[in-house]
């Protein structure tokens, strides 16, 4: 992910991803985030994160309030509300739900399952991506719509720096794990170089492995996170393993491909994920929103709306 993320319908934040130095993977908004580009089995790169415009929503919108406009409302109001709401329940669903961490423990156990197969050398590494990989940054996301504020580079910057973010379920495990197993760990995101230092700090609360500046590569003028994994690789290591919540954290070619191509992309390479490819559930953002049409984020927020619920695949019943 650059070093903003964009935000599912409805756009939130994130300045990431994805992320690195001899770290790993790692979010995007106003620009799209990173990638790695890779090739099996060391292919990774961490989807820069992203910019989102914030979603205002209130209690009452998300219990009653309808997709359709109501009356004295204007269409663009109501379109843009309904974008509000979906990114309040995306919030909602990861920080509520029980299947959201189903989904990460699912993602982590099946890294475990091809380690423990798999013929891991002196030199092997796993890569990651940092927001929404290992680090839950769900509570900006929410501060964002509670105060009905746009994605900035300031307030991120304050959230970083609060270095406040918990673990995402299953990725303390899952890295002590592999640590365990002699496999170096880099983190690679799109965060601000800026964060490193309160990056570091709150990794290191959290008791993740190789949490120190040497192993964490954030963005440093280009999203695109395929530079730092070469110099993970150029420094002696083989990336045996891939994390991240966004297609860019495994491939740097596909980060400014629309969603056409990053489907066939992942068609192409399905034998990978659930093996050295580990993908985690992001409902907030993704690179996935700003390829949704061209200038997406160029757009005001009510033609992003329309685009949005033009693009729905729906049905009707018989008439």
């Amino acid at each position: 992910m650059n070093t903003k993320k964009t935000m599912n319908t409805g756009a939130f934040f994130c300045a990431s991803r994805k992320k690195t130095g001899l770290s790993a993977p790692s979010p995007q908004a106003a620009a799209p985030p990173s990638g790695l580009s890779a090739s099996i089995p060391c292919a990774n790169s961490q989807t820069a994160k992203q910019r989102a415009f914030a979603a205002v929503v209130c209690a009452a919108a998300l219990i009653c309030a309808a997709c359709t406009p109501k009356a004295g409302i204007s269409d663009a109001a109501a379109r843009r509300e309904a974008g509000e709401r979906d990114t309040a329940m995306a919030i909602l669903w990861q920080q509520q739900s029980g299947e959201y961490a189903a989904l990460c423990y699912q993602a982590f156990n099946a890294g475990k399952a091809f380690i423990r197969s798999a013929m891991v050398g002196g030199n092997a590494a796993a890569v990651f991506d940092i927001d929404e990989t290992v680090l839950d940054n769900s509570p900006y996301a929410a501060y964002l719509v509670k105060e009905n504020a746009p994605w900035n580079e300031k307030s991120w910057a304050a959230w970083c720096e609060a270095a406040e973010a918990a673990a995402v379920p299953g990725a303390l495990d899952f890295c002590r794990f592999l640590a365990e197993r002699g496999i170096a760990l880099f983190y690679i995101s799109n965060r601000p170089e800026a964060a490193l230092e309160s990056t570091v700090a709150n990794l290191r609360a959290l008791g993740f492995p190789d949490a120190r500046a040497e192993r964490v590569f954030l963005q440093s003028g280009t999203s695109d996170k395929t530079p730092r994994l070469n110099t993970v690789r150029e420094a002696g290591y083989t990336v045996i393993l891939f994390a991240g919540d966004n297609l860019d954290d495994f491939d740097g070619a596909i980060r400014k491909s629309g969603n056409a191509e990053r489907k066939a992309w992942v068609q192409e390479n399905a034998e990978s994920f659930g093996v050295f490819r580990l993908v985690l559930p992001n409902a907030v953002y993704g690179t996935f929103e700003a390829a949704l049409v061209e200038g997406y984020y160029g757009k005001p927020p009510a033609e992003r709306a329309a685009a949005r619920l033009e693009l729905l695949q729906s049905w009707r019943p018989a008439d």
